[in-house]
């Protein structure tokens, strides 16, 4: 079984192609093929350290998304364990060879009732995402 380990991971390359070229060949050093069993054994430790945030993961391919739920007076609580956990998994991919998209990366916030809502919430929700330096504004 290690030896079939071994061999589906070593001698990788990559290369890109377009309609009218082909890249180079050059040699896969880190990570694993997306869509892999192997992947989705590469990320469990991820999904595993968003859920100690008491946060929900949801993967797909190599996409998550990150869900959490609050009453309306414990938003800042929320915001704080998000924002906490968007550390982790940013250190987490950056020691396992992987990058965070700020371009791709973005918070949404609903609320079931606004009759107890203050009106400034969800922008003082956002504003504190974004000057933690995990969102842009």
């Amino acid at each position: 079984m290690i030896k079939w380990f071994i061999s589906y991971l070593s001698g990788r390359v990559q290369y890109v192609r377009t309609p009218t070229t082909t890249s180079s060949r050059s040699p896969v050093v880190h990570g694993v093929p997306q869509g892999s069993i192997i992947f989705l054994l590469y990320v469990a430790d991820l999904l595993k350290l968003i859920k100690r945030h008491q946060l929900v993961p949801h993967a797909y391919a190599d996409d998550i998304q990150i869900y959490g739920f609050c009453r309306p007076s414990s938003v800042n609580c929320l915001a704080d364990r998000v924002s906490a956990c968007i550390d982790e998994v940013s250190s987490w991919m950056r020691s396992n060879w992987l990058q965070v998209n700020p371009s791709k990366t973005g918070a949404l916030v609903f609320f079931q009732s606004t009759s107890a809502l203050d009106p400034d919430l969800a922008c003082a929700y956002r504003q504190h995402l974004c000057t933690t330096g995990h969102f842009r504004s």
